[in-house]
């Protein structure tokens, strides 16, 4: 039961000029999230890198 107004993206590719480096895959979030009662929210941000 919490309000939340976030945005995100993913993205996936391979970074690096050595194909074994493989496929790798990013998310990013960036919004607000807050209690059950609106005007109590809070900016939040998050980031997440991974090997596929």
């Amino acid at each position: 039961l919490r309000t939340v107004g976030l945005r995100f993206i993913v993205v996936r590719g391979n970074p690096y000029e050595k194909k074994e480096e493989g496929d790798w895959i990013a998310v990013a979030l960036y919004g607000t999230i807050g209690a059950p009662v609106k005007g109590l929210e809070h900016e939040a941000i998050g980031l997440g890198i991974n090997h596929i």
